[in-house]
């Protein structure tokens, strides 16, 4: 059976709490626990970018500035 992409698409929706405690949920699924901070700080970091689009230099400068740039 053929699925129409407008059905695909409604069910593809992707909620994101940013306010308060952060949460990524999608059809009834949530994203967590996470078992590395970095990866939910790299999640949080996209999500608040007006395009969610994120250079690898830009979220290494912005989650791991105390590191340098080749151990970030």
């Amino acid at each position: 059976m053929a699925v129409k992409r407008a059905d695909v698409e409604a069910e593809l929706v992707i909620e994101v709490k940013l306010l308060g405690p952060f949460a990524v949920a999608s059809c009834g699924r949530t994203a967590g626990p996470w078992p590395r901070p970095s990866a939910k700080r790299l999640c949080e970091f996209v999500f608040v970018n007006p395009d969610h689009r994120v250079s690898r230099d830009l979220a290494c400068e912005a989650l791991f500035a105390h590191h340098s740039p080749q151990n970030a």
